[in-house]
């Protein structure tokens, strides 16, 4: 409220604020009583200093120096004015001629000084001196070294740095420890900030203020190089060079400017800080700086917000991290939408986060980091660690939760889930509780494994808890369970069978494909250099990593994405190394090995590299560069092609040649069409209902077209696997023929003849030649691998495409298909479920590198928990209406009101720490809102009635449910809201139903023509599928998602009529429904229904989808979306009474990548007359990964263009309303049929048009 009070917009007001933290005030010798603690900023610098100082083995007693950057608490003017209120009171008081005794006016002072601040002890008083910070970490440690604050503003650490350099230059000291603190998102700041911002006078209030407050705390330990190797100490990076330039005009860029800092080459990260973002390069600067990679530029500001004095700091770790795990982070701008703004081409803007890749022979990786303000400014260089051996050899999975547990029955799993869930450290030290998981794990010898995984550690709670609810049901039948999280456990584990690693063809990379693979596996850096001294060359960064001087579009991606399909060598050579580095990941680091190895296409090259029965890709790069293969031969201008076809040199020219086509189909009915035509070929088969053609695109549509089966095109611009390629042998061969320099004991097939192949460089170059120039039968392949014994697939590809294929090949047989790579999801997410799912069948995984051993905790603690700010306004807003709109009043024969409480096992957001060991920030965003509106004097009656509304209708759905429930459970519905029978709809039968009763209950009787009646509708919304659809259906009733269709008041279906459609066939279908439209319903407007109603009315295409089984594919990893449709009315909207009749027809489908689309239409009718038809209907699957990369709709280059150049038209209204502000009671004016109350008098036109009005109230959503 102050902040509003002064202008501040709390809309928009977003800031990273610290919420709480922990700390062990015995460890640092505090007395716990919350009156007599140290101001949180001097407990917040202690904490994250002492875990600094204990990461870096530093060791207590020595000859260190610590410096701590920081500025005065401006709180403390709080606690002045508490003691000056008391002399204040009185000379207002006497000034007023008030008289009170001694009595009184003591405690008068006491209510108005408690009121601005409670009563302050001597601690709290001392701790303001910033001195005290370095003393008090000084005496912990025992360090001799001098110790004192550095406050400079923005520019302290930088003031800090300087220090410490005199420091350890002159000898004087063995390291020097610098901290930074500030709590920069107080009101007091906050404030100030804004009242001294650039062009505001002393008297003016910034509305318009634009601030983005951070807060935090750092330290870093400096020491020498010659003595961090001696000492064998961590070493994050090293800070080659520190230029400061005070009170500088503007950036100089000297960092990047070899001659000026003495850094050859300049850096190719730059960290801008608290400096405005982004900045103005000066083109006399860029224009001379050589460097050979564009540099990339972050802003920890923008992304962190300004923490003030430990700003600098901020840019120092973040910069430091991207070094040590050689990463370069994504463009952020905190949360906002992203500034379309352009900088010099020699910058870039990463729209992700991406490995800082470099060959052997490149110089080591550097970033500058450049702090500007009006007090100064300041640019660091720093530069790798290659002077001692990396410390952190373990995985890293991020935020990620992987918990291994195990157990001989059912019981065991409930006693150990139990453990687990009441274990406090679950979320207060997840890292700890993990591994103390991973240690019973290890140390308990029993027959069945799960793993639980979750993404963050409250997800974990609920991933327990949906494990305790279905474990009993795994060992009564068999099935396994997998949540959408990944969170896997089986009863009949495949571990003693084979392993087989499969390797995708050579057209599977994407952009942004692998990004977080060395992020997962930070040895992965040193490991490829075996594969590869030019990984960086042979990844081609420049698709999948692009880096632009601007934030790429969605439509730029996508250019950028077919550009790499139409650069075959580069998309090879990126998918060969693609394998070797997920190889690589679950060899070397969770020791998984295969018993046999095969590959789609030229996915067998990819296995032989990534296996290492060839040696470095190296050479094989030289010689396909050099080839004419993939340049002009098989590729390009496919002159093979064009000489098998006898084409002149004028054919073909401004027209395709060859496509490429996905086709759902038998491969017997594509050889039998095939010979009636020629240019057109068989060229894979994927499974035994999914085939490949490819050929002269109008002959391949033809084809297409007499199959009458569904097809896609996919984006492959090669020729492979047909007779025009066969004349290419000698060159393929001479192109894939490599040295053999290892013979592992894995057996390797060819889809040359279909059999293991010897491992001899002559053979497998002409096993790649001859498959190259015929059809490929990958379901043969997998058919052999599995005769072999193979039981456990994996795929080590992008997209995971040849797992898909594997399950669907092998149907119903016990199997296991896996990935390790998905478009859209996080690659240590996906290779985590890969483990989970292994380890949960009895696989032998090294998981050692995913569980570092915590730091050991003090026998005995003191911890306490420090609070910064007050009650997040969204609780205080969320906690209000909880109590405003829930009663607990009831009438007679009236169920009482239904409060939006959350369930008890909701997860509900929480304020949490981002536990780092030198960084503590936290990211919190205000709610929108006025906040005015969070109190009852702010609410009018219009919102209760609505609400109420809502919740008559919520209270009707939960009604409906709780009949199924209890009727599942066989109790007597009527036990519902203290006696009130259900709906009549939810009933059995027309005789009451009793669990106590012994009458068996007479089967319901539906009329004639009737597939699905409304019971059953009811029970496909909310109960279960198989009730409706059949025993073979019940599977589904155990997954956690599935297709439905929506529950009262929004099931607009009265019946089902006709359906032909079968279960597990994807094929055109049909189905036909009725909705009879009640007498006086709640959405219609003078008994006519609005045209949402008549939409929704044909929402069976949901039920038509679920019955052909979708969610035996989805396994509720994957939610429907409507995507498009063309909606064209052709009468009046119908009335109440009348039935509407819809026949709705899936008429194909289609897949792109993961996921299943399907094209749909209906045409609605009102007994013969047709009212409303819906045609282009899209819709498909996808999982929450999916969903999250979303950007909305997105509009062609068309259709911008189209917008662009519409031309306005004006016209004259007939009627003027001054008004564009309304408030809602005026709106349900309009809903009323009174729109002169809402516009004003001109526009009363009684008895004109009454129906001309808004929706009814409880539709209204404004």
């Amino acid at each position: 409220e102050l902040l509003n009070q002064y202008g501040f917009d709390k809309d928009s007001l977003q800031g990273a604020w610290i919420s709480e933290f922990r700390m062990d005030f015995l460890r640092f010798k505090l007395p716990p009583n919350p009156k007599e603690r140290l101001i949180p900023q001097q407990l917040l610098v202690l904490e994250v200093t002492d875990r600094a100082l204990r990461q870096s083995g530093i060791q207590e007693g020595g000859n260190v120096a610590v410096l701590v950057a920081m500025e005065t608490e401006l709180s403390l003017h709080r606690f002045r004015g508490r003691i000056n209120l008391e002399q204040q009171i009185e000379n207002s008081l006497s000034k007023q001629g008030i008289h009170l005794d001694e009595g009184k006016r003591n405690e008068l002072s006491s209510l108005i000084q408690d009121n601005l601040h409670e009563s302050v002890p001597v601690n709290q008083f001392t701790s303001f001196i910033g001195n005290i910070m370095a003393s008090r970490i000084a005496s912990l440690w025992d360090f001799n070294g001098p110790a004192f604050t550095i406050s400079a503003e923005e520019h302290s650490v930088s003031k800090a740095l300087e220090t410490a350099q005199v420091l350890l230059g002159n000898g004087n000291v063995e390291a020097v420890v610098v901290s930074a603190v500030d709590l920069a998102g107080s009101p007091e700041n906050l404030l100030i900030r804004q009242k001294f911002a650039e062009g505001i006078s002393a008297n003016e209030t910034n509305l318009s203020f634009d601030y983005f407050p951070g807060e935090g705390a750092g330290t870093v330990v400096l020491t020498t190089l010659d003595n961090a190797v001696s000492d064998n100490k961590p070493i994050w990076s090293i800070i080659e060079n520190i230029l400061h330039h005070n009170h500088s005009p503007e950036f100089s860029f000297d960092c990047l400017d070899p001659e000026n800092s003495k850094s050859d080459p300049p850096p190719t990260l730059l960290e801008l800080g608290f400096s405005e973002v982004p900045p103005e390069f000066p083109e006399h600067h860029t224009e001379s700086i050589n460097a050979q990679d564009s540099i990339t530029i972050s802003s920890s500001q923008a992304q962190l917000g300004h923490a003030g004095a430990a700003s600098g700091m901020l840019s120092l770790i973040k910069t430091a991290l991207c070094l040590h795990q050689r990463m370069l982070p994504a463009w952020s701008q905190n949360g906002k939408e992203t500034k379309k703004v352009e900088i010099p081409q020699l910058f870039s803007m990463p729209a992700f986060s991406m490995p800082w890749l470099r060959n052997e022979k490149d110089p080591l990786r550097k970033a500058a980091i450049v702090l500007k303000s009006d007090k100064g400014h300041s640019e660091w260089i720093l530069s790798e660690n290659e002077s001692s051996l990396r410390f952190d050899h373990h995985t890293q999975k991020g935020s990620h939760c992987f918990v291994p547990l195990c157990g001989n029955n059912a019981e065991d799993f409930k006693l150990r889930l139990q453990q687990l869930e009441e274990d406090q450290n679950l979320v207060e030290q997840p890292q700890r509780f993990q591994f103390k998981a991973f240690q019973e794990f290890q140390n308990t010898n029993a027959e069945f494994s799960m793993v639980l995984l979750a993404d963050h550690p409250r997800k974990l709670q609920e991933e327990i808890r949906q494990a305790q609810k279905a474990i009993s049901s795994c060992f009564e039948n068999g099935k396994d369970w997998q949540t959408p999280s990944g969170s896997y456990f089986t009863t009949e584990p495949l571990g003693e069978a084979g392993i087989a690693f499969v390797y995708p063809g050579g057209f599977n990379s994407y952009v942004g494909s692998g990004s977080s693979l060395f992020e997962m596996d930070p040895e992965l850096h040193q490991r490829i250099r075996t594969f590869s001294s030019n990984i960086k060359t042979l990844l081609h960064p420049e698709f999948i990593f692009p880096q632009t001087n601007r934030i790429q579009s969605e439509e730029e991606l996508k250019e950028l994405q077919q550009k790499f399909y139409d650069s075959p060598n580069p998309m090879f050579e990126s998918g060969i190394s693609s394998a070797v580095l997920a190889t690589q990941v679950m060899r070397e680091a969770f020791g998984i090995e295969p018993k046999a190895a095969f590959g789609y296409s030229m996915g067998e090259v990819s296995m032989l590299f990534s296996l290492g029965v060839w040696g470095s890709m190296d050479p094989m790069s030289k010689v396909l560069n050099a080839s004419p293969l993939f340049l002009e031969r098989i590729a390009g201008p496919m002159n093979s092609v064009r000489e098998h076809w006898k084409l002149k040199d004028d054919e073909y020219q401004n027209e395709a040649l060859w496509s490429w086509h996905t086709l759902r189909v038998e491969p017997e009915k594509v050889e039998k069409a095939l010979n009636q035509r020629d240019r057109v070929y068989l060229v894979l088969i994927n499974t035994p209902k999914e085939v490949v053609i490819a050929g002269e695109p109008r002959t391949c549509q033809s084809l297409i077209d007499e199959l009458q089966c569904e097809s896609h095109q996919i984006p492959v611009t090669d020729v492979v696997h047909c007779a025009p390629v066969q004349s290419e042998y000698e060159e393929i061969k001479k192109v894939h023929t490599n040295l053999v320099v290892d013979r592992p004991d894995i057996d390797f097939y060819s889809a040359a003849d279909y059999t293991t192949t010897e491992l001899d460089s002559e053979i497998l170059a002409d096993n790649i030649a001859r498959y190259y120039g015929r059809t490929v039968d990958f379901s043969k392949l997998v058919e052999e691998v599995y005769r072999s014994g193979a039981r456990i697939f994996i795929d080590m590809g992008p997209r995971s495409s040849c797992a898909r294929w594997i399950s669907e090949n092998l149907e119903n047989r016990r199997h296991l298909s896996l990935g390790v790579n998905r478009r859209g999801m996080d690659d240590r997410q996906m290779i985590l479920r890969t483990l989970a799912s292994l380890v949960s069948h009895r696989v032998p995984v090294k998981l050692e590198s995913l569980f570092p051993k915590p730091e050991e905790a003090p026998a005995r603690q003191l911890m306490q928990t420090i609070t910064l700010g007050g009650e997040p306004i969204q609780s205080v807003q969320n906690k209000f209406e909880k109590d405003y709109f829930s009663t607990d009043k009831k009438s007679d024969g009236q169920p009482s009101e239904v409060s939006l409480d959350p369930p008890a096992d909701a997860e509900l957001p929480s304020p949490s720490v981002l536990y780092e060991p030198v960084v503590m920030n936290q990211t919190m965003e205000l709610g929108t809102g006025n906040i005015s509106s969070f109190f009852p004097h702010g609410l009018n009656h219009q919102l209760d009635s609505t609400h109420s509304a809502f919740l008559s209708y919520r209270h009707q759905g939960m009604k409906h449910l709780a009949g199924m429930i209890l009727q599942e459970m066989e109790t007597d519905p009527g036990q519902i809201n203290g006696g009130s029978a259900p709906p009549r709809s939810l009933q059995p039968n027309t005789e009451s139903f009793n669990a106590s009763s012994t009458k068996s209950i007479p089967p319901r009787v539906k009329p004639l023509g009737v597939i699905f009646d409304h019971q059953d509708l009811l029970e496909f919304a909310g109960g279960k599928i198989s009730n409706v659809f059949g025993p073979e259906y019940r599977e589904i009733d155990t997954f956690e998602r599935c297709v439905r269709l929506p529950m009262d008041p929004y099931l607009l279906v009265s019946r089902v009529t006709d359906l032909n459609a079968k279960l597990g066939e994807f094929q055109p279908s049909t189905i036909t429904t009725e909705y009879d439209i009640p007498k006086g319903a709640w959405f219609c407007t003078d008994s006519q229904i609005p045209w949402a109603v008549a939409v929704e009315s044909g929402q069976c295409d949901l039920m038509l989808i679920s019955y052909l089984g979708i969610d035996f594919e989805c396994r509720g990893n994957q939610v429907y979306r409507l995507l498009d449709c063309t909606l064209t009315y052709l009468d009046d909207m119908p009335k109440e009474g009348q039935t509407l009749r819809y026949e709705i027809s899936i008429n194909s489908f289609a897949r792109h990548d993961q996921n299943l689309l399907f094209f749909f239409n209906y045409k609605c009718y009102v007994g013969r007359k047709m009212v409303l038809r819906m045609d282009n209907g899209c819709a498909g699957f996808f999982s929450d990964e999916d969903l999250a990369q979303g950007r909305g709709v997105i509009r062609s280059k068309d259709e911008l263009n189209a917008l662009e150049n519409a031309v306005k038209q004006r016209f004259s209204p007939l009627l003027n309303c001054r008004k564009n502000v309304f408030q809602r009671n005026e709106l349900l004016h309009l809903s009323q049929g009174n729109p002169a109350a809402c516009f004003g008098p001109e526009y009363n036109i009684p008895n004109r048009n009454p129906s001309l009005k808004m929706a009814p109230e409880t539709l209204l959503m404004t």
